[in-house]
């Protein structure tokens, strides 16, 4: 049984994924398959700001590498921007790997700024 939940928002011009529960590898792998579909049902959109400032993440320093690839594998084109409580050395990991990938990715604890990048 899953561990996490999503409330997905469609907003102008980008999805907004709020996570709540314990976000372990499987409720990433879930998120990256959430995201996926619902820019699909949204008519193409490839912007998505995900929020997991309510979860408590349970990933080990590999799964963020992992996790990164799986993103701009499944995802290509995407522009992701993900709020955390607060950014820490770990979040730079993924953040890096993703890009190196081709997913445009930004890591912040600051919802303006996460906003501003995605958008523009």
């Amino acid at each position: 049984m899953a561990s996490h939940t999503f409330n997905l928002v469609f907003a102008e011009g980008y999805l907004k994924l709020e996570c709540g529960g314990i976000m372990d590898k499987e409720g990433f792998v879930d998120l990256v398959r959430v995201v996926g579909e619902a820019g699909a049902q949204a008519g193409g959109v490839k912007r998505c700001l995900v929020d997991l400032r309510q979860a408590e993440s349970r990933i080990t320093t590999l799964d963020r590498y992992d996790l990164a690839a799986l993103a701009a594998e499944k995802l290509p084109a995407f522009k992701m921007a993900t709020l955390v409580r607060e950014k820490q050395a770990q979040n730079n990991l993924y953040e890096n790997a993703a890009n190196n990938r081709g997913l445009k990715s930004l890591v912040t604890d600051n919802e303006t700024a996460a906003l501003e990048w995605l958008l523009q």
